[in-house]
């Protein structure tokens, strides 16, 4: 059964490693006209049908910034419609796959979350009854399933960084080598996911590091999910997968699949990664 870890590198694992798959989806989960939550429902189904190894759920769930729950118009605690729309769905998906696993990331806009500012704590466990299946963790947020290590956070840093990003085209003085076909310099998503991975900071270095490793150097994470409003994509950055799977309620989440260790030689080439769909 997969193994969600906080702690900061991967460990030593087995050799046979068995292969995976993930569902990702982003919130909000219901459209501004209703409480119905039809594309939570659809992915549930969809769920049911692929049966995921892994599924990640990462926030709002409950939108604070809904209107109808900004109007009162619904007769449900916001506590009582969180374990209603979620974690009963949950809990029936898990019993009826033994061995998967769910992970939720909260949100600021989420009701149910005791804290309203980044970086912010995990959900209250009595939300989910301490349910040893669903794993919460803060947000942002960086964790190990099997060997494969994940960092992702619901505020939507793509972008906020485009949005404050100044380009100025200059004159060309040195030749500068091409970059390979994956990791193209000229894909602006591509660009941007860079900046999270090198980010540098004077006086915060440290606390902008992913993690600490042996010798105390940095390293990127494998698996980079980053929900954005801009449009949703997969992409190669280095050694890292960056996903955007965009919102549920836009009708699209993600799908990775991880290959068994043995069968592929490095972490990379056991990923694969796609944006879909959301069934009507």
């Amino acid at each position: 059964m997969p193994n969600p870890s906080s702690r900061g590198l991967p460990q030593p694992k087995p050799d046979n490693d068995p292969p995976f798959s993930i569902y990702v989806a982003s919130g909000p989960y219901t459209p501004d006209t209703d409480l119905l939550f039809k594309p939570w429902r659809n992915l549930l189904k969809n769920m049911k049908n692929d049966k995921p190894t892994v599924v990640l759920l990462i926030g709002p769930f409950i939108d604070v910034q809904h209107p109808k729950i900004k109007n009162g118009e619904t007769d449900m605690v916001p506590t009582g419609l969180f374990r209603s729309l979620f974690v009963e769905p949950l809990r029936l998906f898990l019993d009826s796959n033994p061995g998967s696993i769910a992970i939720l990331v909260p949100s600021i806009r989420d009701i149910v979350s005791s804290q309203a500012v980044f970086p912010q704590g995990e959900l209250s466990s009595q939300l989910t009854g301490s349910d040893p299946r669903i794993h919460l963790v803060p947000n942002p947020a960086c964790f190990l399933v099997n060997d494969i290590t994940f960092a992702v956070t619901s505020v939507d840093a793509i972008y906020h960084v485009r949005k404050e990003e100044f380009v100025k085209r200059a004159k060309e003085v040195d030749s500068i080598p091409s970059p390979s076909a994956e990791d193209t310099g000229s894909d602006a998503m591509v660009n941007t996911c860079r900046q999270f991975l090198q980010q540098r900071s004077v006086t915060h270095l440290d606390g902008l590091k992913f993690a600490h490793g042996k010798g105390n150097e940095n390293y990127a994470p494998d698996i980079l999910v980053l929900p954005s409003r801009l449009k949703q994509f997969s992409k190669a950055v280095h050694s890292t997968t960056a996903v955007n799977p965009s919102f549920l309620v836009k009708g699209t989440y993600a799908k990775l699949s991880i290959a068994a260790r043995a069968t592929v030689v490095g972490i990379k080439e056991r990923i694969t990664a796609e944006v879909v769909k959301l069934d009507p």
